[in-house]
């Protein structure tokens, strides 16, 4: 699934629905599958995508570093 963005999200009976996005051939935002994460464990999620944002971001600065030596 690939993944270039978030659109809406509604909680429902205890479900936070989180509509993702990506581009399609013609370059515009169409709704993907959508996240679907109980309301009980949101912040353990979010928690985790903050996490891996922050490794990504230092492998990011790792390979600049990296093609600036070379």
């Amino acid at each position: 699934m690939l993944i270039e963005g978030l659109g809406t999200a509604t909680i429902v009976n205890g479900m936070m629905r989180i509509e993702t996005l990506y581009r399609n051939a013609k370059g515009e935002d169409v709704s993907g599958p959508e996240l679907l994460i109980p309301v009980s464990r949101v912040a353990a999620v979010a928690q985790g995508l903050q996490l891996l944002l922050e490794r990504a971001q230092e492998a990011a600065k790792s390979q600049a570093a990296a093609s600036d030596m070379n």
